[in-house]
């Protein structure tokens, strides 16, 4: 097993165990819809799917492009100076 490297910085990656933050909760989300549909097995499958397609897609390509994606098919995630308005057509200051 390969060794794990503490967050030192606020910008490092945070973990849950031994897997980052967003790996597990895609897989605990879909642990918990598995709960609720009665499709534990199947959905906890899926989970470790998607969670390991993600963490070879955020490896693959620059921090931020899936936001970006997001953002242009109309889906607002998160909010921030990064974020701006695509409808202004003005900025001031």
């Amino acid at each position: 097993m390969e060794t794990v490297e503490l967050p030192v910085h606020l910008d490092d990656p945070k973990y849950f165990l031994v897997f980052t933050i967003e790996d597990a909760m895609l897989f605990i989300g879909a642990m918990g819809l598995g709960v609720l549909l009665h499709a534990l097995g199947y959905l906890m499958l899926i989970g470790f799917g998607v969670s390991y397609l993600s963490s070879r897609f955020r490896g693959a390509v620059p921090e931020g492009r899936l936001q970006h994606i997001l953002y242009w098919h109309g889906v607002p995630i998160g909010s921030g100076h990064s974020l701006i308005n695509p409808y202004a057509r003005r900025f001031i200051g």
